[in-house]
């Protein structure tokens, strides 16, 4: 991560900013109206002694510069308050074996390795009519040598696949709220204050029942959540994938009155080709052969949404915008592939050839 000249971190993701210089804007535009009033106003009370007592109502003479004003304040806050839009976009590489049976390459520089191979393992060993169809979908697709994988020829695997996604960025969510929406969490790792946030526990039994469709969830009920700190007036909403289509993807969202954040999970995983970058510096890391590896790679993105005149307030940008910056960046370092594979794996690989040099 680079950083400015004063030597705070660069954020990957800005929402304060813009909202102070939409207010900037608003008041600026206000300023504005307030000096064409008041030079209509001066010009009102030359064209009332002069011209209009004869031809029109004195009152509609003072009336205009008023008129003027509320007009530019309308449009001012009609044209900068709007919505709050920001898409960031994110990647999760699971990198398979090239076997029969599912199983993930061993490693723990990329952060969600380790855990990964843990839950797949633990997934297969549980013996049920949906363990036994994402089996058989994979063993089809590796005999096979496919390509890409389809609804129509692996429903199974390509809904698991979605689902451990999903695990991972609500795991990544739970923690990360665990973290920051605590009275101690006063301090972000680098170090610049954040307030006390205002915050509430959606609790399993309630709002997060809906996650127990999740196959993960389904199968290893101990890793469903008891409760996801998040911020207050938010209620929890899930969609498990319809289709491959982007409008049945499957997304979980968190939604209050003024606006929502979404997380949405691309319904076509990437298979990488053998030549690939990825490919071959998650095959260097593990010590394995390229042409051993299926690297998948599923993308997500974070949506935040919000409308009317509630962002364009002070306590906004100030507590709940540098909580949802926060949430950007620690996804980031913990899942997302393309940060890690900047910033973690080849620094490693460097170190690696340094030494066998």
């Amino acid at each position: 991560m680079s950083e400015t000249a004063s030597g705070r971190p660069e954020r990957p993701f800005e929402m304060g900013d813009e909202i102070i210089a939409r207010r900037q804007e608003i008041s600026q535009a206000i300023s504005f109206g307030i000096i064409v009033a008041g030079a209509l106003n001066f010009l009102a009370g030359i064209l009332a002694a002069l011209v209009w007592e004869k031809f029109g109502p004195i009152w509609l003479v003072w009336a205009l510069p008023s008129l003027i004003l509320m007009i530019f304040g309308l449009l001012a806050v009609s044209s900068y308050a709007g919505q709050v839009s920001k898409r960031v976009h994110f990647e999760i590489l699971l990198p398979f074996r090239h076997l029969p049976e599912m199983a993930i390459v061993k490693g723990n520089y990329y952060k969600p390795l380790q855990e990964l191979e843990q839950r797949v393992r633990e997934f297969s060993e549980k013996k049920t009519p949906e363990t036994a169809a994402v089996a058989k979908d994979w063993q089809e697709l590796i005999e096979q040598n496919r390509r890409t994988i389809e609804i129509d020829k692996s429903p199974e695997l390509l809904k698991f696949l979605i689902d451990l996604a999903e695990f991972f960025i609500f795991d990544t969510l739970t923690h990360f709220g665990d973290i920051s929406l605590t009275a101690g969490a006063r301090y972000t790792r680098f170090g610049w204050a954040r307030p006390n946030y205002d915050s509430v526990v959606l609790k399993q039994r309630n709002e997060l029942a809906v996650l127990k469709n999740n196959l993960l969830f389904r199968h290893l009920p101990d890793l469903v959540p008891q409760g996801l700190r998040f911020l207050r007036g938010f209620t929890f909403h899930r969609q498990p994938m319809q289709d491959q289509t982007k409008k049945g993807a499957a997304y979980f969202e968190f939604v209050s009155q003024y606006g929502s954040v979404r997380f949405t999970i691309s319904p076509f995983p990437i298979m990488m080709p053998i030549d690939s970058r990825d490919r071959q510096l998650i095959a260097r890391y593990c010590g394995a052969l390229q042409e051993d590896i299926v690297a998948i790679k599923i993308p997500f993105m974070m949506a935040v949404d919000f409308r009317g005149l509630r962002p364009l307030r002070k306590k906004f940008s100030e507590k709940f915008a540098p909580w949802i910056e926060d949430l950007v960046e620690a996804i980031q370092h913990n899942i997302d592939w393309q940060h890690c594979a900047q910033h973690d794996l080849e620094r490693m690989v460097v170190e690696l050839l340094g030494k066998e040099v």
